[in-house]
């Protein structure tokens, strides 16, 4: 025997319409609430988040299998080449001052110092 499913909208008198629950009604019987006697409205059917539920759940398995793709992935990567054991050498540039001051350095003068006066008898 089928059976239709209802809500009471009567919120205020109705423990069944404050709960928020659904009335199976018979074929054939009044489609009334059985505590208040108020007519009731047709509910909603309760498949109606079955496509959400879905596709949250495909949503949910494809990140978790992406994430586990990616990690998966950096832990079988090919560890990187070593470095070598000596670092590289690195030339100094050449300062500011060299490239102002001339290539050969100037020959140094040598002076010799006067010789000293003879004495005179005074």
């Amino acid at each position: 025997m089928a059976a239709r499913v209802g809500r009471c909208a009567n919120e205020l008198f109705c423990s069944i319409a404050s709960a928020n629950e659904d009335v199976l009604v018979r074929d054939g019987e009044a489609f009334v609430c059985p505590k208040c006697g108020k007519p009731l409205f047709a509910a909603e059917s309760t498949r109606s988040g079955a496509p959400a539920r879905t596709i949250l759940l495909v949503v949910a398995v494809v990140t978790l299998s992406a994430g586990g793709f990616i990690i998966g992935r950096g832990l079988v990567v090919t560890p990187p080449a070593q470095a070598p054991s000596s670092p590289p050498i690195i030339q100094a540039a050449p300062s500011v001052h060299a490239a102002l001051s001339p290539t050969q350095p100037a020959p140094a003068t040598t002076t010799t110092p006067p010789a000293p006066a003879p004495a005179t008898a005074q």
